[in-house]
């Protein structure tokens, strides 16, 4: 019988990861759950924000996660990620604020509240 061929482990980053799985419309979901939980974010926030969110999903996607479970494993962290969020997210008489499209674009990114404070100043 010929030897197995040996086992290698590929190194991705997140953003590889989350290129290979197509989980950004996903993640872009989480973000804005997570913004509009948070009320709206300052635009000079937002990095520091979205950047918090993706070191959390890195440290919850552990060493030795497989290619044919990756997606999976990607998928199921966000939407557990999301549901940490449901719990804690009330939704204002059905408003939704979509702050960010799946193409990493900006729309509006503040609340109520925070642009009447814009105004007042």
């Amino acid at each position: 019988m010929p030897p197995s061929p040996p086992a290698f482990t590929v190194v991705m980053d997140l953003s590889t990861i989350l290129d290979v799985t197509d989980e950004h419309s996903h993640l872009t979901r989480l973000f804005n759950t997570r913004i509009d939980q948070a009320g709206g974010v300052w635009e000079d926030e937002l990095d520091a924000f979205v950047f918090a969110i993706l070191d959390d999903l890195e440290g919850r996607l552990t060493a030795g996660l497989t290619a044919a479970g990756l997606k999976e494993t990607v998928s199921r962290v966000i939407d557990e990620m999301l549901e940490e969020d449901q719990a804690a997210v009330s939704y204002g008489g059905g408003k939704t604020r979509v702050p960010l499209t799946p193409d990493g674009e900006v729309d509006i990114l503040h609340s109520e509240k925070r642009e009447d404070d814009l105004e007042s100043r």
